[in-house]
């Protein structure tokens, strides 16, 4: 945070009454090494405006990435990262700085199905739970088959299996 000049003036007065650097910092709201920095560039000579800050430069000039994207619509970040020689999220760094979103619309995938509709549910232990439950109703209701059909007077299912069974290794 930059401090205006009057204010700096108004701390470095209250500490030459004779207040302690603790003490006016800390009536101020400060820092005790930002009072520290203040009091050595008032003794110095320097001035107390607030320093401008000398930025590092980007490493994506915003115009040719712009100019780069209207020519490029389709290409992906590391693509994109390629064509300037920088990291895919240095990229995206720069894009959102810009404004500019990259989303893409991804192929229809199982989870884009119904719950319904998808082959394994949530995962697939709970397939495998469906499947032996469906395993299980089919046994059961074979069985309930069987024993009604013997109370008819008709051979029992796992008779006729067994028979064709038999048939079918001896051929």
């Amino acid at each position: 945070m930059s401090y205006d000049k009057k204010f700096k003036e108004s701390v470095l007065r209250h500490l030459s009454h004779g207040h302690s650097q603790s003490s006016t910092a800390h009536l101020f709201g400060i820092g005790i090494t930002t009072l520290k920095e203040w009091k050595k560039r008032e003794e110095s000579g320097q001035s107390l405006e607030a320093k401008i800050r000398v930025r590092k430069p980007k490493k994506i000039d915003p115009d040719k990435l712009r100019e780069h994207i209207a020519n490029h619509p389709d290409d992906y970040l590391r693509e994109i990262a390629i064509f300037f020689c920088c990291t895919a999220s240095a990229v995206h760094s720069a894009l959102k700085r810009l404004n500019i979103t990259r989303k893409k619309r991804r192929s229809p995938t199982v989870n884009a199905m119904k719950r319904h509709e998808r082959p394994f549910g949530k995962n697939l232990a709970s397939y495998r739970r469906n499947l032996l439950s469906m395993w299980m109703r089919l046994a059961l209701s074979n069985i309930s088959t069987a024993l009604m059909g013997a109370l008819s007077g008709e051979r029992l299912l796992w008779e006729q299996s067994a028979a064709r069974n038999l048939n079918g290794q001896a051929s």
